[in-house]
C-alpha cells in the first residue's frame, strides 16, 4: 500500500494468501517485458497478459490495491488494517492455522500498535510502516544477540 516499487513486499503481497499468487505466476510475470519494477511487470501484464486468467488476477489486485491506497489517506491506520483483516478474511484463515489462537493474537498485537501510534504520532499509513519496520528489525537485532 505505501509503495508498490519495492520489489521484495510486493511480491511477498502477492505470494501470501491475500492474492495466492503461486511461484509460477510470478515468474511468467517477471519475465514479460524489461520492466525496472515489478510493479510495472503487473501492471502491464493486467492489460496485455497472455494469460487471461493472470491477466484478471493482476486486475483484481491492482484494483484492490487502489482501493486500499485511497483509503489509508483518509482512515486511521488501525482502521485500515483492521478493514483489510476482516474484508480478506485473513482472521479466519490465521485462526484455522495451527496454533492459530497464537498467530491471531499477534495480528491483535499489530493492531494494538497501531492505535498506540495514532495516539502517540497523529500520521498516515506510511508514517506507520516505517515505525513498524524499525520497530521489527530492533527485536530481530536483539534476538540475535
Amino acid at each position: 500500500i505505501d509503495n508498490p516499487l519495492q520489489d521484495i513486499p510486493l511480491a511477498a503481497v502477492l505470494r501470501s494468501p491475500f492474492f495466492d499468487f503461486s511461484n509460477e505466476e510470478l515468474a511468467k510475470l517477471r519475465l514479460e517485458g524489461s520492466h525496472a519494477f515489478f510493479y510495472d511487470h503487473v501492471t502491464d501484464y493486467a492489460v496485455n497478459g497472455a494469460d487471461e486468467d493472470l491477466r484478471e488476477k493482476c486486475a483484481r489486485f491492482l484494483k484492490k490495491l487502489e482501493d486500499y491506497r485511497a483509503r489509508s489517506r483518509y482512515v486511521s491506520v488501525h482502521d485500515l488494517l483492521d478493514q483489510i483483516l476482516r474484508e480478506s478474511g485473513y482472521l479466519n484463515y490465521v485462526r484455522a492455522l495451527p496454533a492459530g489462537e497464537k498467530r491471531l493474537a499477534n495480528v491483535e498485537m499489530l493492531l494494538q500498535q497501531a492505535v498506540g501510534f495514532e495516539r502517540a504520532i497523529k500520521a498516515f499509513f506510511h508514517s506507520f510502516v516505517i515505525w513498524s519496520s524499525c520497530k521489527s528489525t530492533r527485536w530481530i537485532s536483539a534476538r540475535r544477540m
